[in-house]
């Protein structure tokens, strides 16, 4: 009787411990699994912050070659109007429309980088950008003017007469009036810019 009853002691006993061994041997595997799926996504996750990295990198490039090619340009123009401007012009200044036509060919050329490239940017910086290029077109517009009135003055002189006109409406006073506002006004719009495209490339305060 005591034989048996050890026996079945023996067998609890055993069977307790193998249980506790597949027990623990569960536990083993489902942790050893959880971290092998943790270590997955983790490897996932990298992957996708690597792409996005190289993504923004790529875009960032981009950017940065669309921001040049639109200062470049803005620059350009600036050097047109300069020559259309310019006092230092013979009276054939009057039918000339060569520099004219410079400076309305680079002014339609900077319109279309930007509208290309319109949303690379906020439309707080396409309309301030547009507002640049307004006052550039008013450039080439109040030249044409002086132009016009000068054309007439001389009409008028070969009559014998004066082409009346208001002194803000006199080919010179436009003429000055514009070449000032080309070296001042247009350059510090363009220098304003310049200061907005560093904050977009990060390059604002840097030295």
């Amino acid at each position: 009787m005591e034989q048996y009853l050890q026996y079945i002691l023996t067998l609890s006993i055993g069977g307790f411990t193998i249980g506790a061994i597949v027990i623990f041997l569960g536990k083993v595997i489902i942790n050893k699994s959880s971290e092998i799926i943790f270590e997955n996504h983790k490897n996932k996750l990298d992957i996708l912050k690597i792409e996005f990295q190289l993504k923004f990198s790529k875009l960032h490039e981009e950017r940065a070659e669309i921001i040049k090619r639109i200062f470049q340009s803005l620059f350009e123009l600036e050097i047109k109007l300069q020559e259309l401007t310019s006092i230092f012009q013979g009276p054939e200044w009057v039918t000339d429309t060569t520099k004219d036509e410079a400076a309305r060919t680079q002014l339609n050329l900077t319109r279309e980088i930007l509208e290309i490239n319109r949303i690379f940017f906020s439309e707080e910086l396409c309309t301030k950008i547009e507002d640049t290029l307004n006052q550039c077109s008013d450039v080439i517009f109040q030249m044409r003017k002086a132009k016009l009135n000068k054309m007439r003055q001389q009409e008028y002189a070969k009559m014998g007469e004066i082409l009346p006109h208001k002194d803000e409406d006199s080919p010179l006073t436009i003429w000055q009036r514009e070449e000032a506002k080309v070296k001042h006004d247009i350059k510090l719009l363009r220098m304003s810019l310049a200061d907005n495209f560093r904050e977009i490339m990060g390059v604002a305060g840097n030295s």
